[in-house]
């Protein structure tokens, strides 16, 4: 998410969300997942996964394309004992399970079948608890895994999604967690392996992502910090980032060879590049490791103007692309995010040979009730351009400006739903059958 954003420290709002009118919905994951806390089937066939073919994502061989969401806050609700407050880039939410498994049958209700979440909560109190109350913080995972599959909800677990508890928990400075030989990378990769071992053959699992927004650790020369502020960890080159993100990958691989495996990474407007084809060559490099490229959009009165602003207006000329031809009046002169969307696209597709998704987009909704913004991403996604796309952010609280929620903004979800009904995915997700029992744990 964007940074001005991210320094703001929001304040939970209470209460459950009503859900008249809504009938039960069956998640078709439940019939795949057997028994088990890893959710490995249980003499059943494997479930479809996701492939890479040529630059396409594919699900059971065919060209994939579907509409999720950012729901970060979702181990917070399931695992007990995460410190309050958090840093200043999130709030930390109470232990509340019955609110867990709101949000993720109000995400697949309104059609929003894949869901990014952290797997760590981002303060070292869900870190202690894993190393302190094992049985209690798993517990609570394998409940938020059940309740994904009951209500046919993919996971994209983020796996360091915030890497400074691990250095926290060593006694290693910020700096020295993307460092191989310290405690706290060496507990870093410990969790990694750890969760990828327990999930990955949980039907609930869709792909795996690195990190949040690592690419923005990587700093201009001279620099001591990364994006995130002063004593943040970083790396001098993309050579460094794709070291530590190639030995990630390779400890996923050694234990999980069949999920993708998507870096997480922001569009890279953080280093203020004043062209499409500068752009282009920090995305190629920041997503080299991974089997799926991602990128994070913003508009550019919330994320930095000086930045995005100039790309989208300058997009059509530089990358010399025809102008895209939306269908319907949706797009409504913003039509150059669909075409940055293809120039990332296409390098995505010519140069790394990987599909590029969209791992977070987002719009001041107090700022922009209407929605342009979303509404141009939708475009993109229908037209095929990302396979994939998933707002910032889901039911959040109150006090964060991007949330899409059904209580607070019908308006906004109700297009995601129109949406959703319009691009079904998975197909049997267009006509819902009765409720099923939870997976036990």
């Amino acid at each position: 998410m964007p940074l001005l954003h991210r320094r703001e420290v929001l304040a939970v709002g209470g209460g459950l969300y009503a859900l008249s009118g809504l009938g039960a919905l069956a998640g078709p994951l439940v019939r795949a997942a057997g028994k088990g806390t890893s959710g490995r089937p249980g003499g059943t066939a494997p479930p479809p996964r996701l492939t890479v073919r040529d630059g396409t994502l594919l699900w059971a061989g065919r060209p994939f394309s579907a509409l999720g969401a950012v729901i970060y806050q979702l181990q917070d609700y399931f695992v007990p004992g995460g410190k309050s407050g958090g840093s200043a880039s999130f709030a930390s939410f109470p232990y509340d399970p019955a609110r867990g498994e709101l949000i993720l049958r109000e995400a697949a209700l309104y059609g929003l079948r894949v869901a990014r979440i952290m797997s760590m909560g981002e303060n070292a109190g869900w870190l202690h608890v894993w190393l302190t109350q094992p049985a209690a913080f798993w517990r609570g995972h394998d409940a938020m895994m059940a309740a994904a599959a009951r209500y046919g909800v993919y996971l994209i677990p983020s796996l360091v999604w915030w890497p400074l508890p691990f250095a926290q928990e060593t006694g290693d400075t910020n700096a020295q967690v993307f460092q191989r030989g310290t405690q706290g990378y060496g507990l870093m990769m410990r969790w990694v392996r750890e969760y990828v071992t327990r999930y990955a053959h949980h039907p609930a699992v869709l792909m795996w992502e690195l990190g949040n927004e690592w690419n923005l650790y990587v700093v201009a020369a001279g620099a001591t910090s990364g994006q995130f502020g002063t004593g943040s960890p970083y790396f001098e080159t993309f050579a460094g980032l794709q070291a530590v993100m190639g030995d990630l990958v390779a400890a996923i691989k050694g234990i999980d060879s069949l999920h993708l495996v998507e870096s997480g990474c922001a569009s890279p407007s953080g280093f203020s590049a004043s062209s499409i084809a500068l752009q282009q060559e920090l995305f190629v490099a920041a997503n080299q490791a991974v089997d799926v490229a991602s990128l994070h959009i913003y508009p550019p009165q919330q994320a930095q103007p000086s930045g995005l602003a100039a790309l989208y207006k300058s997009a059509a000329a530089q990358m010399h692309l025809p102008a895209p031809q939306p269908s319907g009046a949706w797009v409504k002169g913003i039509w150059p995010v669909a075409t940055y969307l293809q120039g990332m696209a296409q390098a995505a597709r010519q140069q790394l040979r990987k599909p590029v998704i969209v791992g977070e987009f987002g719009e001041n909704l107090v700022l922009q009730p209407q929605a342009p913004f979303l509404r141009a991403v939708l475009e993109s996604l229908a037209q095929g351009t990302v396979p994939l796309a998933l707002v910032w952010d889901w039911m959040a609280h109150a006090g964060d400006y991007n949330s899409v929620d059904p209580t607070r903004r019908p308006a906004v979800a109700d297009l995601f739903r129109a949406y959703a009904r319009k691009h079904p995915w998975p197909p049997a997700a267009a006509a819902p059958s009765s409720h099923q029992a939870p997976v036990p744990p």
